[in-house]
């Protein structure tokens, strides 16, 4: 396919949305974008109950634009789509963590998604990584004290699996909100660190950015990764292998996790919203940074055979699956303010077939849908899962997780994402169950 789609990708919101519609209204009609892309700090406040949520110092607090939204007032002049970053209103966020309507035409994409627009494939991942709190549930409770006012935004371990275990590596766009690690390397380093000197310490300690997102990118080998987050623009390229054999051989957990959270590290969570130089950790939870024991149980039928050197991919797989791009381009924007780069136009080839991709609607990702309710449904019990780590992560494993998913049926009568938007303080838990009622 020959054609490309029109987006616009924005870096952190910080509620700034007026400024950043009033960017893309000002374009020529023909030139506008057919969808906005906004890598986090999007801040859904729609009153002062949502204020007390978000994790900023009070003086930098405010209700923003959203509100105008959320009533009605305003209406977003594209569809939007969002991750959350580590400054959200997480009180209503957490209401969706399969995705939902946070006003009309903008839509928050969950703690982990894949869905598809007129025939993009887009994946994502919310939040930003910190090693203690990673193989812990999502059970934080509103209203937050100051530890799960952080922890809520942290991204999960199985936010993580269920984005590494996608075989279709056909995904045109990724979004997160921190950058994968060890990215800098791929771009411009230099110039990087003029303009922001003090990365250095964590970029020469492998410990700035995400271990999760960099084993994703290596692993789905997306067209595009969009991020945000360190308040900087920057571009870098990423080469992958698309040979079959190294594609099956390669070991996801390529980067070690127990290394990394050792490592010193500015903290890169805590980026003050009214400057750009990043405060020290002075705020956080004191990271867990005893070593783990690798996991050597065999339960619940699944024998993890995790010898890299023994590998079990059927052939009739390998026909079957797109095998990812060869080159990842990563984009990073930064925050909304004037005279800084925060808002980029892309042009992005659309390489799959889609049945609807004709329409301005989204719509629900088929493989993804499965892996969903296998997880919620079953693997989430099991002994399996709560002994996992990064490191046991490969693609033999994955091969054997797909046995059970493979097995799994989904509704997909009709995947196109319902518009059922109300503002109302019940809407996002009727929009979860909702999904949950058809889908899980």
């Amino acid at each position: 396919m020959s054609q490309t789609l029109r987006i616009a990708v924005e870096g952190c919101c910080h509620g700034e949305l007026n400024q950043i519609y009033a960017r893309i209204k000002a374009l020529p009609y023909e030139k506008w974008p057919e969808l906005l892309i906004i890598c986090g700090d999007f801040q859904s406040i729609r009153n002062e109950t949502d204020l007390s949520a978000i994790a900023v110092p009070d003086k930098f607090k405010k209700l923003g634009d959203f509100q105008d939204y959320y009533n009605g007032s305003k209406k977003a002049p594209i569809p939007t789509i969002f991750v959350g970053g580590n400054h959200e209103a997480s009180n209503y966020l957490q209401e969706l963590p399969f995705g939902g309507w946070v006003a009309e035409n903008i839509y928050y994409l969950g703690n982990s998604n894949v869905i598809w627009f007129k025939g993009l494939r887009i994946g994502s991942i919310s939040g930003i990584y910190k090693y203690h709190d990673f193989y812990k549930p999502h059970d934080e409770k509103f209203p937050y004290n100051e530890t799960s006012k952080r922890s809520v935004y942290h991204v999960r371990f199985e936010d993580f699996l269920k984005l590494g275990l996608i075989q279709n590596l056909n995904l045109n766009c990724f979004i997160s909100h921190d950058w994968p690690e060890g990215i800098t390397s791929k771009g411009d380093e230099k110039g990087l660190l003029r303009a922001k000197p003090f990365f250095k310490k964590d970029i020469e300690t492998n410990s700035l950015g995400s271990v999760p997102a960099k084993l994703l990118l290596n692993k789905l080998m997306p067209n595009w990764w969009f991020s945000a987050h360190l308040h900087v623009k920057f571009e870098a390229t990423v080469e992958h292998p698309l040979n079959n054999e190294s594609n099956i051989k390669r070991k996801l957990s390529n980067s070690s996790e127990v290394d990394h959270q050792k490592k010193t590290k500015i903290n890169n969570e805590e980026i003050d919203l009214g400057i750009d130089e990043v405060e020290g950790n002075n705020d956080e939870i004191s990271l867990d940074l005893e070593d783990e024991k690798p996991t050597t149980k065999q339960l619940n039928e699944i024998k993890l055979d995790l010898d890299d050197d023994e590998i079990t991919t059927p052939i009739e797989q390998e026909k079957s699956f797109a095998k990812g791009f060869s080159q990842t381009n990563f984009l990073a924007l930064d925050k909304c303010l004037p005279r800084r780069r925060f808002l980029e136009y892309l042009e992005i080839p659309i390489t799959n077939d889609h049945p609807h991709h004709s329409e301005a609607n989204f719509y629900y990702d088929p493989e993804f849908l499965k892996i969903n309710k296998w997880f919620e449904n079953n693997f989430r019990k099991t002994e399996v899962f709560k002994d996992l780590r990064m490191r046991d992560f490969n693609q033999n494993l994955i091969d054997q997780l797909w046995k059970d998913i493979n097995d799994v049926k989904i509704n997909d009568e009709s995947l196109e994402i319902p518009k059922n938007f109300k503002a109302t303080l019940e809407n996002p838990s009727e929009q979860t169950k909702l999904f949950k009622d058809k889908f899980l």
